[in-house]
């Protein structure tokens, strides 16, 4: 937002005057009893008036003076409203938003008042990491919670209060209403189990296993706030169509904020010439990539329906192990009319036999505990034990389990080098547990291995059943290096980043499967 305007808001004659009502009235609830018992039972009944009277937020910006009273704007007395609706009909709400719109305190200071003053309400917050739900600062949404309610004068707080017991990680508690709050990082089985009056899902697009989490949480709260900048990965695009189409989305655009003007909007275009998404994702509210650096544009046309592993059809694993960087497995089959991505998988910072179980059939921790195994190329014995393995990649190995051996595994040419601590190579090692690796030894150069994988978008499908968003997402991300004066990496050469290691096992794929210039056909192998 523009500081200079926001300065100039807090010397306002309008400030001053809702901020002096303020403060009378504050003055007199100190020294009058009655004062005190009128203004409780009024915020019991209107959010609009708690807020008016107690509202603060903390803004690090105006470091001389960085304890701000909270007067809503419209937009977001209008955002009140509706969540105030949504949760009386037990109804979702999605709102898509540009940064910095003060969403997040409006929020808290909603579920605030709802802890106060409702006997036996149930609050659940969610991000996408722990130390943003609680990080016991006010950057993570417990310390803002927390923030808000030591503002409070002391007779507006559960007498029944003590902060070393009913203020705990990711946990606040109401004695006196039998309320609670609790938080929970982002993951599979995301409020599974829990019972919530009133769920917050805070930038839910950035989440890791989105799908699952939306998914996992339904039965959790008749009521989910789901709040998020604009991300443009499939599960966003047919999240916010679906919310659309029942009246049930809100966007709250940069041109709302009273502090965000076309000087603003200029300052913000030339910060981020460089990154062009961050304009169009962030400021602009859109969901697409740009199409002059994406990599694989045609994955958008992709589908995604709702198909299982078909035990008619061969199945396949795309590989790529990184020693630094992290290691992606991709489940895929095929017919003769389509290929069918069906789940991936990525990990960093583990040895390669802690991925055995995921790629050699017959280790399965919901048969047995720990497996013990011997690599016969190495020589070397290792333990496998369930406990090193978390819920979700537990029913993935399971999942890979109940499938028919795959037709091959493909990897890349890097896999038959030798690798420096053990003097091994990655295809040498899992040939020792009967895995053999199919390689292309002429798909080295990049744009052999992005006309591979263009070769078979046309006719790929991804399935909603479990994590094949995240492969869907990493060849929508892939993209080639921005190029400026200074650039001098080739312009075919894509951009090495978080989604490399998953594009990188779809090419290994992709080259395997198009050898001959066309997708060819292999027998099933009982």
């Amino acid at each position: 937002m523009n500081i200079n305007l926001f300065r100039r808001y807090l010397t306002s004659q309008s400030f001053e005057q809702k901020f002096n009502i303020r403060l009378e009235r504050l003055q007199r609830a100190e020294n009058n009893p009655v004062e005190r018992a009128n203004i409780y039972f009024e915020c019991q009944d209107d959010i609009f008036s708690f807020i008016n009277l107690f509202g603060v937020v903390l803004e690090p910006r105006l470091p001389e003076s960085p304890d701000v009273p909270f007067f809503l704007f419209d937009y977001q007395r209008d955002l009140i409203y509706r969540i105030l609706e949504a949760e009386e009909k037990g109804e979702d709400i999605l709102v898509e938003k540009t940064r910095d719109m003060g969403v997040s305190w409006t929020v808290v200071w909603y579920m605030l008042w709802r802890w106060l003053f409702k006997d036996r309400w149930y609050g659940l917050i969610g991000s996408r990491k722990e130390e943003e739900v609680d990080s016991k600062t006010p950057q993570s949404l417990f310390g803002k919670l927390r923030y808000a309610y030591y503002s409070l004068p002391q007779w507006m707080r559960p007498p029944k209060f003590k902060k070393s017991e009913h203020d705990i990680h990711l946990k606040f508690i109401n004695p006196d209403r039998m309320s609670v709050i609790e938080g929970e990082s982002a993951n599979p089985y995301f409020a599974r189990g829990r019972r919530a009056s009133f769920l917050y899902m805070d930038e839910l697009f950035f989440w890791k296993f989105v799908r699952e989490s939306w998914r996992s949480s339904t039965d959790a709260s008749p009521c989910r706030i789901a709040v998020s900048t604009a991300y443009p990965t499939s599960f966003a695009r047919e999240l916010r169509e679906s919310f659309a189409k029942q009246n049930r989305l809100i966007t709250l655009d940069w041109r709302m904020h009273p502090f965000k003007d076309e000087e603003w909007y200029q300052a913000e275009l030339k910060r981020r010439e460089v990154d062009p998404l961050s304009v169009e994702a962030e400021l602009e509210i859109k969901y697409t990539v740009d199409p002059a650096y994406a990599y694989y544009p045609e994955v958008q046309n992709c589908p995604f329906e709702d198909f299982d592993y078909d035990p008619n059809k061969p199945l396949y694993l795309g590989l790529d192990f990184g020693v630094r960087d992290k290691t992606a497995i991709v489940y895929v089959q095929r017919d003769t009319q389509h290929i069918y991505f069906l789940d991936g998988y990525q990990n960093s910072n583990k040895p390669l036999h802690w991925y055995y179980p995921f790629l050699k059939q017959g280790l399965d921790f919901t048969k047995q505990p720990v497996y013990e195994i011997e690599n016969k190329f190495t020589r070397e014995k290792f333990v496998l034990d369930r406990k090193d393995y978390l819920p979700h990649e537990i029913e993935l190995i399971h999942r890979f389990n109940t499938w028919k051996p795959p037709v091959f595994y493909a990897g890349e040419v890097a896999h038959r080098q030798a690798m420096f601590k053990s003097i091994t190579s990655i295809a040498q090692e899992l040939a020792g547990i009967g895995i053999s690796l199919r390689i292309n030894p002429n798909a080295v150069q990049h744009s052999v291995r992005r006309q591979a994988v263009k070769r078979i978008l046309p006719i790929s499908k991804f399935s909603n059943k479990y994590n094949a968003s995240e492969i869907f997402d990493a060849l929508l991300f892939s993209h080639y290096p921005k190029l400026t004066d200074a650039t001098v990496e080739p312009k075919d050469k894509v951009v090495h980043d978080e989604y490399a290691d998953m594009r990188a096992a779809v090419e290994n794929f992709a080259v395997n499967i198009t050898q001959t210039g066309q997708i060819r056909e292999f027998r099933y192998k009982k």
